[in-house]
């Protein structure tokens, strides 16, 4: 009896490591960080991306969450005014709001509101060299 639960033991932990290594490749490929800096201008997903990295590192416990996010809503928000553009990406418990100057270096500015039970929010900048700072 005790072979059969080292051997069940065994499988099991061989189950958990195969789990966490799909989990963890369900999150390299659905976080796609954008290329070198310097090499190509970061675009405004760019910078969700690199927001959503950085709100994984602090929030861990929230991060299956955002993960399970696989198809955002785009609103364009972008108000009248020429020489600025929102956009916003809205999931089921996440809004990401992007704004940024249209000019040819822009920092993004990044609102992450989380809308499900205790509810959180972040806003910070990410700049072309991919530096994400919390304001």
């Amino acid at each position: 009896m005790k072979g059969a639960q080292a051997y069940w033991g065994r499988q099991l932990r061989i189950y958990r490591a195969v789990a966490l290594g799909m989990f963890c490749l369900a999150i390299m490929t659905c976080i796609v960080l954008p290329p070198a800096p310097g090499s190509l201008l970061l675009s405004p997903d760019d910078a969700r991306n690199l927001a959503i990295a950085e709100i994984m590192q602090r929030e861990p416990a929230k991060a299956h969450s955002i993960m399970a996010e696989t198809n955002w809503e785009i609103r364009d928000l972008t108000p009248i005014l020429l020489g600025a553009s929102v956009l916003q990406y809205v999931g089921k418990v996440w809004t990401i709001t992007v704004s940024y100057s249209i000019v040819f270096h822009p920092t993004y500015t990044v609102e992450i509101r989380y809308t499900g039970e205790k509810g959180f929010s972040w806003k910070g900048t990410v700049d072309q060299t991919g530096k994400v700072s919390e304001l």
